[in-house]
């Protein structure tokens, strides 16, 4: 519930702000569930997802994503 909420909050911002996409991102392993309620709460179905990976003592984080280019409308 608490998720839905804060979503929902977000979503409401969004609206206010009159800023469109062409998609939402979301992180896997934890922002599938955000990602879903936002697509739902925007009217947005076109949604991606990106993997970040944290493995061993390395700092930098192992990042995979389709190439895309986030402007603007």
């Amino acid at each position: 519930e608490e998720v839905e909420s804060l979503c929902l909050k977000i979503a409401e911002e969004i609206v206010l702000s009159r800023l469109d996409f062409d998609f939402i991102v979301g992180v896997n392993r934890g922002g599938i569930i955000p990602l879903g309620y936002l697509s739902y709460f925007l009217d947005n179905r076109n949604t991606r997802i990106i993997d970040v990976s944290l493995y061993g003592d390395d700092d930098e984080p192992d990042i995979s994503h389709e190439k895309i280019q986030i402007e603007r409308k």
